[in-house]
């Protein structure tokens, strides 16, 4: 219902007609019998409790737009192909939903494309592949990007991308255009990660110049970055996931690696309530050590997937954290392509996109 919501108010907002709002009210129609337990819903009714199991699609540098389709509890895990083949070049790349598009980000081997489709929801298989030029080298490998939804309107939302043009320093993307940023950071995040916190970017750990690690901490303020408390890992940090809670203000910093041993902990970062200063806060650690992961937040579970897939529920209003192995991959997985679908999102695709070979 949220998505079926969402995806009107979308079409509606792009309306110059009445006859184009009466068009999207049809559409919304046509999605909202579809969901589950209603009349046309493929699975049925097949919620439990009123519980339904979120789906997440993998798809990774190696096969292409060939991927796995993952329940958030591990107990579906089943091959779905895009197609055709050869249309998107994936290596490293990674996906993020804007403005009611689905962006897949060409990766290291095409640092200047960009691969946007309709999405999951509303063209599961079908990719309308566009490519975009950014204006600027962005290398998944060395850099991030996220998304800052200001809730006033999508001409307002962007998203940053960070430190893989240049080791420090971000640019803007609203969707067709690009602009730089001005303001640089002290230090090189190139492989640190990137989070957003009161609509504002930022930056955790990376790589110096020289190799090393640090664990310098920034935040992009009007006129500056500042930085601000370090990340607890003295040794300095790399490789990390970060998590980004904008409803309720807080940063979840999981995993990473020191330049010796990938990482199991699992921090908060915002602001103390009483002295009002940046903090970060060890809550658990995960099941494993992971490091080069994607990671997908719905709700109150976070899911990373890398040498394995690895479920994080947020416990106690973000106090607390439970991670649990769901899967080992074999082979494991370097920022595989990783985002939310549908049960049935490719459902036919083994009719019309079998590839030759063996998937994982």
């Amino acid at each position: 219902m949220h998505r079926a919501t969402e995806k009107q108010n979308i079409c509606i907002s792009r309306c110059e007609t009445d006859t184009c709002v009466l068009e999207c009210n049809a559409v919304y129609r046509d999605d909202f019998v579809k969901c589950p337990c209603r009349s046309e819903c493929i699975g049925g009714c097949p919620c439990e409790n009123y519980e339904c199991r979120d789906y997440a699609m993998i798809l990774d540098a190696a096969h292409r737009i060939e991927g796995k389709l993952t329940s958030f509890d591990g107990e579906i895990f089943d091959i779905r192909r895009y197609g055709p083949k050869n249309k998107m070049v994936l290596d490293k790349a990674f996906h993020m939903s804007f403005k009611g598009e689905a962006f897949m980000y060409g990766g290291a081997t095409t640092p200047r494309q960009i691969a946007y489709f309709t999405g999951p929801v509303e063209a599961p298989c079908e990719i309308d592949v566009s490519e975009i030029e950014l204006g600027y080298d962005f290398n998944r490998v060395n850099g991030s990007a996220v998304l800052i939804e200001n809730d006033i309107g999508f001409e307002d939302d962007v998203i940053y991308f960070c430190f893989a043009h240049k080791d420090t320093a971000c640019f803007e993307f609203n969707g067709r255009d690009s602009s730089p940023v001005v303001l640089e950071t002290s230090f090189s995040h190139r492989r640190g990660g990137v989070g957003i916190y009161q609509l504002e970017v930022v930056a955790i750990g990376g790589v110096n110049e020289d190799g090393s690690l640090h664990n310098k901490v920034e935040i992009l303020g009007r006129n500056s970055w500042t930085t601000v408390v370090d990340f607890p890992e003295t040794a300095g940090v790399a490789d990390i996931a970060v998590v980004s809670d904008q409803e309720n203000d807080k940063i979840y910093a999981l995993g990473g690696h020191n330049g010796d041993d990938n990482l199991q902990d699992v921090h908060v970062f915002g602001r103390n309530t009483e002295t009002l200063e940046f903090e970060f806060t060890w809550l658990n650690r995960l099941s494993r050590k992971m490091s080069k992961v994607s990671s997908l937040h719905i709700g109150s579970t976070i899911l990373l997937v890398g040498n394995t897939i690895e479920r994080v529920e947020i416990l106690n209003d973000g106090q607390d954290v439970k991670g649990s192995t769901i899967r080992v991959l074999d082979p494991p997985l370097e920022y595989p392509v990783l985002f939310a679908t549908e049960p049935d999102v490719c459902l036919n695709s083994c009719k019309e996109f079998c590839f030759a070979g063996e998937l994982w």
